[in-house]
């Protein structure tokens, strides 16, 4: 029988097409045991389902918090109130009484014994008696008080002003009315700094004092020295 060419062309566009479909159609996995063999006695390879990989899970790194010390508040330290003294003060107040061997302008002799105003009772710490230079040992800077009358003198405490902290050497000379000198009290030899309270007991009580001298001997270079209160007792 004669077979139209048309015929053959179109068994081969078939064949064609079901070759390209079984090209692109996903084969079937067997799973087979091992050792299994095919239709041709060749071993078979089994399909393996592969082992999925473990993704690691990422431990986050701990964030460093810096520990923050709070500075501690200072507490500010008070002025110690003197101890009193036995016997009878007789400085304060007497600003007439006070005098110098020069002051500075502004400061004169009676700030050193001048009361407080509207407060409570004592001298007035605030204003001062300053000399008009610096001590040395070759230039002495003197401030005096007149008594009015002769005194027992027990105690002697001065609060100094110093411009800027360094050695002072500071004494104190009771003389008589006629202006002889009964004893010297050394009041202070050493570093001093401005509001230092100095107190001297005398060794025994001291009679027939009118006037007080206290007189800077050294001061710190270039400092004019001078006292703020000046206070003593008597019996």
């Amino acid at each position: 029988m004669l077979v139209r060419p048309w015929v053959l062309l179109l068994l081969a566009l078939v064949l064609i097409a079901c070759a390209s479909v079984e090209a692109v159609a996903p084969g079937r996995r067997l799973f087979l045991p091992v050792n299994a063999r095919n239709a041709n006695g060749l071993l078979a390879t089994p399909y393996i389902s592969p082992t999925p990989t473990a993704t690691p899970t990422l431990t986050p790194t701990p964030t460093h918090t810096t520990t923050v010390t709070p500075t501690p508040t200072r507490t500010p330290t008070t002025t110690p109130t003197p101890t009193p003294l036995p016997g009878t003060e007789v400085a304060g107040g007497h600003q007439a009484d006070a005098s110098d061997a020069g002051s500075a302008a502004g400061h004169p002799a009676a700030n050193a014994v001048d009361l407080r105003v509207g407060g409570p009772d004592g001298q007035d710490e605030t204003t001062y008696w300053q000399a008009d230079g610096a001590a040395t040992f070759a230039t002495w800077r003197t401030w005096a008080l007149n008594l009015r009358t002769d005194q027992t003198v027990l105690a002697v405490r001065v609060r100094l002003y110093l411009p800027s902290n360094g050695w002072v050497t500071l004494v104190a000379r009771l003389n008589s009315s006629a202006g002889t000198t009964i004893q010297t009290l050394p009041i202070y030899d050493g570093t001093a700094f401005d509001g230092q309270v100095i107190t001297t007991m005398a060794p025994l009580p001291i009679t027939g004092v009118r006037f007080v001298y206290f007189t800077f001997q050294q001061s710190p270079a270039a400092v004019a020295p001078g006292l703020r209160t000046v206070g003593v007792w008597v019996q």
